[in-house]
């Protein structure tokens, strides 16, 4: 399997050079052609794509999943309602990092434990009770509602709702990694609710691959950091300069927008006549009583052009030139093949080391 963008699958080509093997390849590649678009991996990765370079990681969870449904047939003179496979396959299921926990110690999502929190219907746990899968459910949701992850949270805070916790909604913690209750180093599976509640019994990491099923793509690998970096710490500094910036300004000529003055008191002086109007006249009884408070507006395209500045120095930061986006006035072509191959190959080095990696132990798990 290779990484590539030119084929019917998508982003992966299988590659055979044996000639008695050329048949199954072909095989080989529609099934997994067919696989990859039922589970609308192209959707979900390109997605994931975007979100990688702003946090600097992306998590995606890869598990097996099997659906059943009742569908019903002719029999003679009367129906039939038999169970049918609808989906038997592994999936890929973008995962919010917010909601992503991992040992401290860990670099990689396989060196410790690892725990997924997701939200959850009360109609959805209470039918993985009753399928057998989940125990507990009516304890786990009268002993907390909702989740308080610091991602809701400030949700919240920004949407001025001071509700706590999403309404009808079970929070379920998905814990993979060693158990201290258990004497064997083998990685257990386990549910529980954030209330603290067990909703279903330790058991070993059901996978055949014996790997936990959740990988991660990182922008910018850190190294010995579990987490990479991403282009909201890169420029994190730079937008609060523009932002800082743009306040400054926006008092600037809002002072002059609101058209005040200044007015000796008994000058004679109707407020009501302090509008711009055609052929306007201000009466008043007292000489230079009246002064326009207006700031003096030199300082503001020194600001505009720092602003300018602070963005091209975010743009060579995070490998996106401006002549990616539009080419210069100023600029040569000389100038804009060299800016732009040096931004697209600093791209290519982030998307052939962290995001091949990431496909290729996707496929694996599998």
């Amino acid at each position: 399997l290779i990484f590539s963008d030119n084929t019917d699958a998508g982003f992966f080509s299988v590659e055979e050079r044996r000639p008695e093997y050329l048949d199954l390849a072909r095989n080989s590649q529609a099934l997994l052609s067919e696989q990859l678009a039922m589970i609308e991996f192209k959707r979900k990765f390109l997605g994931q794509c975007r979100w990688t370079p702003l946090y600097g990681t992306s998590f995606a969870k890869i598990p097996w999943i099997i659906k059943e449904r009742f569908k019903t047939k002719r029999k003679g003179y009367g129906f039939s309602r038999n169970k049918e496979i609808e989906f038997d396959s592994f999936d890929y299921q973008v995962i919010d990092p917010s909601y992503v926990r991992y040992a401290p110690s860990s670099i990689s999502v396989q060196d410790g434990w690892v725990a997924i929190e997701t939200p959850m219907s009360f109609e959805d746990a209470r039918f993985l009770e009753k399928k057998g899968f989940f125990k507990n459910v009516e304890s786990a949701i009268k002993s907390g509602k909702g989740s308080s992850s610091p991602y809701d949270e400030e949700k919240r805070r920004i949407s001025g709702d001071q509700v706590r916790g999403r309404r009808n909604t079970l929070s379920v913690i998905e814990y993979y990694g060693l158990l201290e209750s258990r004497d064997v180093e083998t990685d257990y599976r386990a549910y529980v609710s954030t209330g603290g509640v067990s909703l279903r019994d330790p058991e070993p990491n059901p996978y055949p691959h014996g790997k936990k099923p959740i990988s991660k793509i990182v922008y910018i690998d850190m190294v010995n950091e579990f987490r990479g970096l991403g282009l909201g710490k890169i420029n994190g500094k730079g937008h609060d300069e523009i932002n800082e910036r743009r306040a400054l300004s926006l008092d600037w000529i809002l002072k002059v927008l609101y058209n005040m003055w200044y007015k000796l008191n008994g000058s004679g002086i109707d407020d009501e006549d302090l509008v711009y109007k055609p052929n306007g006249i201000v009466s008043g009884d007292m000489r230079d009583a009246l002064t326009a408070l207006r700031p003096p507006m030199e300082g503001l395209p020194t600001v505009m052009r720092m602003e300018e500045v602070t963005k091209e120095d975010m743009r060579r930061a995070s490998a996106a030139q401006a002549t990616l986006q539009a080419t210069p006035i100023d600029t040569s072509v000389g100038q804009f093949k060299t800016i732009h191959a040096e931004a697209v190959r600093r791209i290519k080095v982030y998307a052939s080391t962290n995001y091949a990696s990431h496909l290729s132990e996707f496929l694996y798990m599998g």
